[in-house]
């Protein structure tokens, strides 16, 4: 990933950033929530990036291609665009992650990681606040079949699953700095899931309209 489309998604992970540390109590504080694991290790990580993928492909199994490119409105996503677009971040978190880890790991610095998973599971899939997803993560028709789409984000988050299996002490080490806080390579990867989490309920959304093709 160039320099340029790294800091267009990073602009873009800052923003949704702000929002938790808006609406957290304090950024470095744990939401005070049942439903939400206290434990964040490796398992949990591991089992929230499972949990995120069969949800998300749940939501888009057996849609018929007029299902898949039906738009609720002229300025809204269809469930096609949606996927490119949590496809495409993919992508790039898999890239800011492995880019991390080019860096020596640093101890000291990882403690300054204050943005908190509690935080991040909580808030980012609230959609009550709506965003602007940058270019690079805006959906241009890449793939040219659901198929296709689906092979490449199954792929992709095997490979950051594995990643996180194979690295996560070596990811607790290093941290991504931005004006709100800092999250580790494990964080941004919760991150990454929780962003998908968000986008299945923009699914479930679209094909709740009544307008939604029956087949």
């Amino acid at each position: 990933m160039d320099a340029s489309k790294q800091w267009k998604f990073c602009s873009f992970a800052i923003l949704m950033v702000l929002v938790l540390s808006t609406l957290a109590a304090a950024q470095d504080s744990p939401v005070s929530d049942p439903t939400v694991p206290a434990n964040y290790d490796k398992e949990f990580a591991l089992r929230y990036l499972a949990e995120t993928r069969e949800k998300f492909l749940a939501s888009i199994n057996g849609l018929s291609e007029a299902q898949w490119k039906f738009k609720p409105a002229a300025d809204r996503w269809s469930v096609g665009e949606v996927s490119e677009h949590v496809t495409k971040a993919e992508e790039m978190f898999q890239g800011m992650v492995r880019k991390m880890m080019e860096s020596p790991a640093d101890p000291a610095q990882a403690k300054e990681a204050t943005l908190k998973e509690a935080n991040i599971v909580k808030m980012v899939p609230d959609r009550s606040t709506k965003f602007q997803a940058p270019d690079p993560l805006k959906p241009t028709g890449r793939w040219p079949t659901q198929t296709a789409l689906v092979a490449d984000f199954e792929r992709m988050r095997k490979e950051n699953a594995d990643y996180l299996a194979a690295n996560y002490d070596g990811m607790r080490q290093r941290v991504q700095a931005g004006p709100p806080g800092t999250m580790d390579g494990v964080q941004w990867m919760v991150f990454m899931a929780a962003h998908l989490k968000r986008h299945t309920a923009q699914i479930e959304e679209v094909k709740a309209d009544p307008a939604f093709p029956k087949k």
